[in-house]
């Protein structure tokens, strides 16, 4: 089965994005949002 144009394009971009999530946890292992809600935490 040959995909077309547009669902090459969508699986690219959730690639890219699976990818960029996963590159961003292993550089960034201490998100801010998350620190600064614990630091707001009572």
């Amino acid at each position: 089965e040959v995909l077309s144009t547009i669902e090459w394009l969508a699986l690219g971009v959730i690639v890219f994005a699976v990818v960029l999530v996963t590159l961003g946890k292993y550089l960034l292992p201490a998100k801010p949002i998350v620190t600064r809600c614990e630091v707001e935490k009572p």
